[in-house]
């Protein structure tokens, strides 16, 4: 689980962003998991 390099979750909010046009980086990547959350 932990030796997973990238989270199936994260993955996912990746290629969510990527349709959207969205760069997501390790920094603002919180912040914009945060606004899908938000819906």
């Amino acid at each position: 689980m932990a030796d997973a390099p990238v989270s199936p979750f994260l993955q996912k909010a990746q290629h969510r962003a990527a349709e959207i046009g969205i760069s997501l980086d390790l920094s603002p990547e919180k912040r914009i998991i945060k606004q899908y959350t938000r819906r």
